[in-house]
């Protein structure tokens, strides 16, 4: 049987117990009404909504009415009814003998999950046969049904008022005429087979009687469960031969309980006041606020005093009287009752008792007041909330900020004591307690350098002495929940060998940049009209990438992994701490001596985890594949640089070519490169595809466009001399192939795939594992770290804690200050569409030249390699790569060869740099033509314009140091007959000899 799911949202308001009460909230709500439109005529600027008609709309948004179809005939559920079964009210379940629901006439609760798996195909409900008889011959007579016809039948939606829960009713109408009752002139339903024999329900006028035909389409609802926690009983069925009960005997003593509650009621009132009282504080409220509104001349009179005060009792006294002696009558008899129990503890201890002091009453008083004030009349410049704003921005005066809020009782204690707190939860913090513990949940571990810098002293460093800074491992899991259980036998590793083939080229790629030229070619739609090639120019690099976006299949299918971030390491500059913060993993995921540790890191901290495989070797580590696309714009911009990849960026806007060469901001970056690869044709489209797909697949959370990717990409790195990155990708591919499992996994959560909320588009977007950790991690921990960062001890317990620190004000942050964690990122490119297709235009221009480099946009940045030579050398970039790669492969991962490292640093073609235009700029401006020569050398082209280097702006060898030779030292030995005192004409007779030298 399966059991009825409820949903729990706001409570819908009780059943009003007297009438005459009903009258006064009524009256009540109209004064508000009249009370709400002067407000509004006063203040036309502020728009409210109407309270009565928002509770009316939420109630009607889950409270509604569903007729059952007629349709044709289909297969029947199993009874719905809700009933007494088997000593329980739960559905019937029966699948025999079935009936259509709507052939019953009563009310009945009918199962709400019943209701949600034929989804929308009513007719599909089924009653048994028992049920059906019962609601026919007993609960009403056969006549009944001629007065309602049963195309009638309805679901109602509906939730209970005892229990708030969410219900459903089937009923044919509005409702059963011989079982809906008025209960203080509210309709009431309850189903009809709490009403065969049981009389809990009875004619009791004014306040019960029956509804008959007066049924409200929005009566009231209760369920069964509650309807006999209320007093009522469901009926039991005795079963055949057996006679049946009644629950007279259970109502006996229902009118003594009537009394009892009544007299509770009454006693209720006596101590607490009836509900009239919480509406006169709220009308009093109300009244309050209104006065304050219309204080606006007396405020405006005292605004000298208001604004800029001299002492705090002048600031006290320019308040409205009405709000001090309010608010002061409430805190002093705050202070006076703390100080009552105060006393008393003191006189156990035989000391002196306290007193009530005015000054720190009239501190909070003023620190409320001007609150209020503020709220009311944001014109006017009230003077304590503008030092606070002024305060806040004194990072030197954040103590005596935190002692003011101290004082005026906004926080619970001194700064002293919260540190101490803090102290004690730092210590005590065990982030593996956010780790889960299940069979289904892959572990993994992700570690990267985090760097702290001292602040500066700000008194006594009079040499402006350099901070000192600390470096610590942040440590972090990454818990994917895969559809199966993880298996905890030892994995199958497959023997690699010579002839394995994992670099270059392959069939995946290859379907990849031809789908990509396809796409291409559709938006461009070429027509030849009149003799004339004509395409479109009405989309740009964005378009391009949702229409591929479209065609590529989504990896990451499952949750968003839990992140969690762990006790850190120390300064990750050494291979034995490398291995420490590796195997402080064994005991946070309480690895079994033959699991293996996954875990990810940037290239330089990869050389590291490799040398350790030799003493732990169940260590497989992960090269990130956030660094790994960003070392391959480097690649790209390294290979063009030579063939006008900067005069083709300078185009586009790029204003810092030499951070876009250093490849600084990896989004800026990449942007420009994707610009480039719609706009350039042929080799660089072809192996900037290649970054493209695995940069897309690392979007989607696609593992095979990224090692298929990367794959086709190693060869590029070889050629680029990323000798470092070319052996970690070697190691790296190698290690997938030897482990499939571990493809599997990876296959299933091959990147950081960001939580969305569930009404979200259903495409989701990833990021690299250590880019999460870069973008997320690492700008958390530092945001949440603060006190002495250089104290060792201090920093790793504050980044250990940190996400635990984080949710105690995870709801100030988020409901308060609407911080929801937005990230924005400025581009520092041209990134229009204008900008692209003018690119397009010029190379097409370029393209129909008989000389290409004479085009003004080669003239600053002019290519050095457009040659026969230097394009060869391009062409065999790939080829020699191929071979680099696998050489790295034989010596480095298999090990037949001996190591030769010769050559790895070799850029395959000849790389130029922006500081070499710089520099080659800067030579050209110290030369000076003269023009009396320069005429005739015009006439042979082949011959240089004669130059001539300014005196001035000589130069000496750096480095070269002129040596006294004999003659000048005899010249200098006649001044040596001088003791105290060398005349003018001595001097310049030895430098008219010198210079004769």
């Amino acid at each position: 049987m399966s059991e009825q799911r409820y949903e729990i949202s706001t409570p819908l308001p009780s059943i009003d117990f007297l009438e005459e009460y009903n009258d006064e909230i009524s009256s009540n709500d109209e004064f508000e009404c009249e009370m709400l439109n002067e407000t509004l005529d006063n203040t036309s600027d502020i728009h409210f909504e109407d309270p009565e008609k928002k509770k009316k709309n939420d109630c009607e948004t889950f409270e509604y009415d569903e007729v059952i179809d007629n349709l044709e005939h289909t297969e029947l559920t199993p009874c719905v009814v809700i009933d007494f079964i088997k000593g329980e009210v739960q559905r019937c379940g029966e699948s025999t003998k079935l009936r259509q629901l709507r052939n019953l006439f009563g009310t009945w609760q009918v199962d709400r999950d019943a209701i949600n798996e034929v989804d929308g195909v009513l007719i599909r409900l089924g009653v048994c046969n028992t049920h059906f008889q019962f609601d026919n011959k007993y609960l009403h007579q056969s006549r009944n049904k001629q007065l309602k016809d049963f195309n009638q039948g309805i679901i109602q939606w509906r939730r209970c008022i005892s229990c708030n829960k969410y219900i459903t009713f089937y009923s044919r109408g509005a409702g059963c005429t011989l079982h809906s009752w008025h209960l203080n002139k509210q309709n009431i339903q309850v189903p009809c087979i709490g009403q065969y024999t049981c009389e809990a329900l009875q004619d009791c006028l004014p306040v019960c009687k029956r509804a008959f035909d007066d049924i409200n389409p929005r009566q009231k609802s209760v369920c069964c469960w509650y309807y006999e926690n209320l007093g009522g009983h469901i009926h039991h069925r005795p079963g055949r031969g057996k006679s049946g009960t009644t629950c007279t005997t259970l109502h006996a003593d229902d009118t003594a309980k009537g009394l009892e509650y009544l007299g509770n009621w009454l006693i209720n009132i006596a101590q607490t006041g009836n509900d009239k009282e919480k509406i006169l504080t709220k009308e009093f409220g109300r009244t309050f606020g209104q006065k304050l509104w219309n204080s606006r001349s007396y405020v405006n009179s005292r605004a000298a005093a208001l604004e800029s005060p001299q002492t705090i009792q002048e600031y006290y006294d320019g308040f409205p009287e009405f709000l001090n002696d309010f608010f002061f009558g409430v805190i002093d008899e705050l202070y006076q009752k703390k100080t009552t129990v105060c006393n008393w503890q003191r006189k156990r201890h035989h000391k002196l008792p306290k007193t009530v002091i005015f000054e720190p009453i009239m501190k909070t008083v003023t620190f409320i007041t001007s609150m209020l004030l503020g709220l009311a009349f944001p014109h006017l410049k009230i003077w304590l909330p503008r030092v606070l704003a002024n305060l806040s921005h004194m990072p030197r005066l954040l103590g005596s900020f935190r002692q003011l809020l101290t004082v005026c009782h906004v926080s619970s204690h001194s700064d002293r004591h919260e540190r101490k707190l803090a102290k004690t939860r730092m210590e005590e913090s065990n982030p593996s307690n956010r780790l889960i513990r299940a069979n289904n949940v892959w572990n993994l571990a992700i570690i990267d350098n985090i760097n702290f810098k001292e602040k500066s002293f700000k008194f006594g460093n009079i040499y402006d002495v350099t901070c000192g800074n600390s470096h610590a491992t942040l440590r972090m899991a990454f818990q994917a929940q895969l559809p199966v259980e993880i298996e905890t036998s030892p994995k199958q590793v497959i023997e690699l060998t010579a002839n394995t083939s994992l670099f270059g080229m392959n069939q995946s790629i290859d379907e990849m940049l031809n789908m990509f030229q396809k796409v291409i070619f559709d938006l461009l739609d070429f027509k030849e009209i009149e003799g004339e090639l004509i395409y479109k120019t009405n989309f740009d690099a964005e378009t391009i990438k949702r229409i591929l976006l479209t065609k590529l299949e989504p990896g990451c299918l499952g949750p968003s992994p839990n992140v969690v971030i762990l006790e850190p390491g120390a300064n990750p500059n050494s291979d034995e701490e490398i291995l420490h913060v590796s195997e402080m993993y064994k005991e946070d995921f309480v690895m079994n001596n033959h699991s293996f540790l996954d875990i990810i890191a940037d290239e330089a901290i990869f050389r590291r985890l490799i040398k350790c495989q030799e003493k732990w070797p169940n260590i497989r580590p992960h090269l990130g594949q956030w660094h790994t696309s960003k070392d391959f714009c480097s690649v790209l911009i390294v290979l063009f640089s030579s063939y006008g990849l900067l005069s083709l960026a300078s185009c586009l806007g790029v204003r810092f070519l030499d951070k876009f060469e250093a490849a600084v901001d990896y989004r800026s970056t990449a942007r420009v490169l994707d610009l480039l690869w719609v706009a350039i044709w042929y080799l660089y489209y072809k192996w900037a595809g290649i970054w493209k797909v695995h940069r897309m697949g690392m979007r989607i959370g696609n593992f095979g466009l990224q090692r298929n990717s990367l794959s086709a990409a190693a060869p590029l790195y070889a050629s680029a001399a990323k000798s470092n990155y070319t052996t970690a990708i070697a190691h790296y591919l190698s290690i997938i192939a030897a482990h499939p499992k571990l493809e599997e996994r990876l296959n299933y959560c091959g990147a950081f795939k960001i939580p969305r909320d569930v009404n979200e588009d259903s495409r989701h977007i990833c990021f690299g594992f250590d880019e999460a950790l870069e973008t997320f991690g690492v700008r958390f921990v530092k945001q949440n770290v603060y006190g002495n960062i250089i104290d060792e001890k201090n920093l790793r317990d504050q980044i250990k804690s940190s996400q635990d620190e984080r949710e105690r004000i995870d709801l100030l942050m988020s409901e308060y200050l609407n911080d929801y964690a937005v990230s924005y990122s400025e581009r520092a490119i041209k990134s229009c569409k204008k900008s692209l297709w003018e690119l397009v235009n010029d190379l097409i221009t370029v393209f129909g030249m008989s000389d290409p480099l004479s085009h003004q946009l080669f003239q600053e940045y002019t290519p050095t390699e457009m040659h026969k030579q230097g394009l060869s050398r391009l062409f065999d970039c790939y080829p020699n790569g191929l071979e680099r790669i696998k050489a790295v492969y034989w010596q480095e991962v298999l090990k037949t060869e001996d190591r030769n490292p010769q050559g790895r640093r070799t850029i395959g073609v000849v790389r130029t740099k922006v500081k070499d235009y710089n520099s080659k700029k800067k030579a050209e401006k110290r030369k000076i033509v003269i023009p009396e020569l320069t005429q005739p050398v015009l006439e042979d082209l082949n011959e240089t314009p004669l130059t001539i280097e300014p005196q001035s702006k000589r130069r000496k060898t750096a480095g070269a140091r002129h040596r006294t030779t004999e003659d000048e030292t005899a010249i200098l030995c006649a001044l040596k007959i001088y003791k105290n005192y060398l005349p003018e004409d001595a001097i310049g007779s030895v430098r008219e000899k010198l210079s004769e030298v």
